[in-house]
């Protein structure tokens, strides 16, 4: 078997075996929408600190190495694409650690934890007492003023390319600590992240495309990159067998307190659902928030469309307030248009180059200013 399929397939089991509070464990972990680029980027990392960490010839030194998937187990069904990527390798839910897997508290309490973090460069507050045991932090976003790491504790790795797994890549090509498998699923994930690296698109960057070329070259992956594009986003706009409630957990990240949640097809097609009010109510109990922030997107061809919209339980002070906030910034380009769903403030966007990653900073802008 390949050892770092063996490594994934063993993870649960190591953890399952070991006093987690009793001996060095290092955790790697993801960011909280747990997207395709998010989860292959924590078992990259991961598969490098164990084969680093474990190559020792003291086995008192030996450290339990741990990628974590940061959301519920339940939640692993929305991600599509992720199901799918795996199951080529035999791979399945059950093998995984996720967020509900581990007590994270009980593990630092221990006194013997040190993290890495991918995909991200900012703690949720309720991950802020880990912000000591950091090591490590790789993220490809724009960097947040508000981040402020203690570079002699923690190496930060923060480039805006089209792809964190570029990052993880070039981090593992330099130490020649890669297996075929793991290539091949890096590889998906530039492919993925920076849609074939299509000019349109304008997510690939220089690096992105030569780390992509080295994978190729070094471990014989000859896909054509828009075929194995079209075929992982096919998987990812499946939502055949997920309810609304799902969608909304399925590409979901936080933005300071507010829950941000990415949907495969347009807000506006995703508020023609049976009972949707229903299912946003349930989501806000839930994540224990008054106020969800959704944003839809529909490729056809070469056409890209977004929509935003912003749905408030109870407080429709916040929601006029982001609403203002997007409406003001005249690069987004958002113009309110009427829906059938109470308590809701829809938004079609007109400049379709911005993204999440974009829009983040104006959420994040309201916040400090409340």
């Amino acid at each position: 078997m390949d050892d770092f399929v063996d490594f994934v397939l063993n993870v649960r089991k190591v953890c399952a075996s070991t006093d987690l509070t009793k001996t060095p464990v290092h955790l790697v972990i993801g960011n909280e929408s747990c997207d395709l680029d998010s989860m292959v980027c924590a078992f990259g990392l991961a598969y490098y600190h164990h084969q680093i960490k474990n190559k020792r010839s003291n086995a008192d030194q030996c450290c339990t190495v741990l990628p974590v998937l940061n959301i519920p187990m339940k939640c692993f069904v929305s991600r599509t694409e992720n199901c799918y990527v795996l199951k080529q390798f035999g791979i399945t839910e059950t093998d995984l650690l996720f967020r509900d897997s581990l007590d994270f508290e009980a593990i630092k309490n221990g006194g013997q934890l040190s993290v890495s973090i991918v995909d991200h460069h900012v703690l949720r507050d309720e991950d802020k007492f880990l912000e000591q045991s950091v090591i490590e932090v790789y993220d490809h976003r724009p960097r947040d003023p508000t981040a402020n790491w203690n570079t002699n504790i923690a190496s930060l790795v923060i480039e805006e390319v089209g792809s964190c797994a570029t990052l993880i890549s070039q981090k593992l090509l330099t130490h020649d600590i890669l297996t075929g498998p793991l290539a091949e699923l890096l590889h998906d994930v530039i492919i993925f992240d920076t849609v074939a690296f299509s000019a349109k698109a304008q997510k690939a960057r220089e690096l992105d495309i030569s780390v992509s070329k080295q994978l190729q070259q070094q471990f014989g992956i000859s896909c054509i990159p828009q075929h194995r594009f079209d075929q992982l986003w096919n998987v990812h706009n499946d939502i055949s067998s997920l309810t609304p409630g799902q969608l909304l957990f399925k590409d979901l990240k936080f933005v300071d307190d507010f829950p941000v949640a990415g949907l495969p097809m347009l807000v506006r097609e995703f508020l023609q659902f049976s009972d949707v009010h229903e299912h946003l109510l349930a989501f806000c109990d839930e994540t224990q928030r008054a106020t969800v922030v959704v944003m839809g997107l529909k490729v056809v061809g070469d056409e890209v469309f977004r929509d935003i919209a912003i749905f408030s339980k109870s407080d429709k002070e916040t929601r006029e307030l982001l609403v203002n906030s997007l409406k003001a910034n005249l690069d987004l380009g958002v113009t309110e248009d009427t829906v059938s769903v109470p308590d809701i403030t829809y938004l079609m966007q007109n400049n379709v180059k911005m993204s999440r990653k974009q829009i983040v900073p104006i959420i994040k802008s309201l916040r400090r200013y409340e």
